[in-house]
């Protein structure tokens, strides 16, 4: 924006109705961000979407019914046991473009540098890996669905690296720690998690059923109760970065 200010021409050229040609570009390129940022965050907030087709479905398990302590969320899209499958992996599918497509609309307004553009390639990374568990279902693809679900895990990386890079920004510094805090969580449940897979066994009946050994408590979540403890923050993280940005990007001026 530098060089604009350099152009020699008269003042009376650069002056538009008291706002000089500069202050209109700046104009124009801020309320582009700022019309970006709010698509971003509305984008974002629409992945409440996951959890309210999550609950749907649940209901749609009769006899037996979903056990949210024992059953895993891919359960419900599993297209022998699940009647409403299709939707569950659609919504998988679908968030996971959704955050893609959030995450691109709002990088100029959180992701500026470089920094922010490996925290956006961990973020696209991890949404491909929510997209693949949705075409993958559990039943037919194991292999890929579980490779999905560990891509997925990336976005942690993002969430951890995001909060270094919001404590620089003056603005975005509200932004800091609790997404250092989200990571911390993320780190010390994901090493847990990976702790006790191997000190347990867990079996889907055809019914829907499924059996977990009682070696390990899941500190008394269950086995389902855990994995959402993991996975749900890396959804709730856009939530939190979306409501907390509203009043930034009202008041953006640079």
């Amino acid at each position: 924006m530098k060089y604009l200010n350099k152009i020699i021409l008269p003042r009376e050229c650069l002056n538009l109705g008291g706002r000089t040609i500069v202050g209109l570009v700046k104009i124009f390129i801020n309320s582009d961000v700022k019309k970006f940022a709010e698509i971003g965050k509305l984008i974002w907030l629409s992945n409440i979407q996951w959890f309210i087709v999550q609950f749907i479905v649940s209901l749609s398990w009769k006899d037996p019914a979903y056990s949210w302590k024992n059953n895993m969320i891919s359960d419900l899209g599993n297209t022998s046991i699940s009647p409403l499958s299709t939707l569950m992996n659609f919504s998988f599918i679908l968030t996971g473009v959704l955050s893609v497509i959030g995450a691109l609309f709002l990088r100029k307004f959180i992701f500026k540098n470089i920094q922010g553009v490996f925290i956006l390639l961990f973020l696209i990374s991890g949404a491909f890996g929510i997209v693949l568990v949705g075409l993958d279902p559990e039943n037919l693809r194991i292999k890929l669905h579980l490779l999905g679900a560990n891509i997925s895990g990336l976005t942690l990386v993002a969430i951890f690296w995001s909060s270094f890079l919001f404590r620089k920004s003056k603005s975005l510094n509200i932004l800091s720690k609790t997404s250092l805090y989200f990571s911390i969580l993320l780190f010390f449940v994901g090493i847990y998690y990976a702790h006790i897979k191997g000190e347990y066994t867990s079996i889907l009946s055809d019914s829907g059923v499924r059996y977990i050994s009682n070696k390990a408590d899941f500190l008394g979540l269950g086995a389902g109760g855990t994995e959402r403890l993991l996975t749900y923050p890396l959804i709730l993280w856009q939530f939190y970065i979306a409501c907390r940005i509203s009043p930034l990007i009202k008041n953006f001026k640079d």
